[in-house]
């Protein structure tokens, strides 16, 4: 298994100098790639995926990927980043799932299947709007059992009281972004945004899916239904020393979701994936 560290930082490096490199060198030909906040069509294989890549190359001349954060548990990583169109000064963020096969032959492990999020429609020039507060990682292993109970539980006090639960959960200063939206902090500003999630999103509930834990950091991919409408998400979380929430990192976007009986052909426009 390639180092995914060393993976990530090459495929930041590649796209911004030639991206269909990029989609040699870093992802299987068998690569299954998805939406994340619009589910619908998957792009399959190298040939969409090069077409997909000429497709941003024009939308977001010069373009390239700033690495934010890496969370690994091989085969799997999950990827923060800020996708930066020199061009016009203009930022927008990102955040990707990968699967790695698993290079045991000897060759390099490449991404074989990936969810993505990004949405250049949401760019702005201020790269500090654009990324909101990033806490930094203390470092201190917690263990996969601990991130995936606590993603739960966490999952599980939003879909019984919304607010409660950030109420409950969420110290005085707490940074709370809707990354490429707003930023908010403390439990109150918090508990007055989960107020009016529930308000304008009847009986929003939260499925946990995947959990990816590193240090003080935890990402969690998660389905959000209301009122017969699905989307997807990432929360990213990050602890602080006594492991109480110092941070929250959310990718999500309400205006993507489709009705749970939809079956949606993704538009070029519409591709999340860088």
């Amino acid at each position: 298994m390639a180092d995914v560290r060393a993976l990530a930082i090459r495929f930041a490096d590649l796209w911004a100098v030639d991206h269909h490199q990029m989609v040699d060198e870093i992802y299987a030909p068998a690569i299954h790639m998805e939406p994340m906040a619009r589910p619908g069509a998957p792009i399959d294989g190298l040939t969409a995926l090069h077409a997909l890549e000429d497709d941003l190359a024009l939308r977001i001349p010069a373009h390239r990927h700033e690495l934010v954060r890496v969370l690994v548990d091989a085969p799997r990583a999950f990827l923060e980043t800020t996708v930066v169109g020199p061009t016009t000064g203009e930022y927008a963020q990102a955040a990707v799932w990968w699967r790695l096969d698993g290079g045991d032959d000897g060759r390099v492990g490449r991404v074989v299947h990936e969810i993505g999020w990004f949405n250049w429609d949401l760019r702005t020039s201020d790269a500090r709007r654009s990324r909101g507060s990033v806490p930094p990682d203390d470092g201190r292993p917690r263990g996969a059992d601990w991130y995936e109970r606590r993603a739960h539980l966490l999952a599980a006090a939003w879909n019984v009281d919304p607010v409660g639960a950030v109420t409950e959960h969420l110290r005085p200063g707490t940074s709370v972004t809707r990354v490429g939206f707003d930023e908010r902090t403390g439990a109150a500003t918090a508990a007055a945004l989960a107020q009016h999630v529930t308000t304008a999103l009847p009986a929003p509930s939260v499925e946990v899916t995947d959990v990816l834990g590193e240090g003080a950091v935890m990402a969690v991919l998660c389905t959000v239904t209301y009122d017969g409408r699905r989307t997807r998400g990432t929360i990213v979380v990050t602890f602080d020393p006594q492991d109480e929430i110092a941070g929250i990192r959310a990718y999500v976007d309400w205006a993507r979701s489709v009705a749970i009986d939809e079956t949606t052909a993704v538009r070029p426009d519409e591709l999340e994936e860088r």
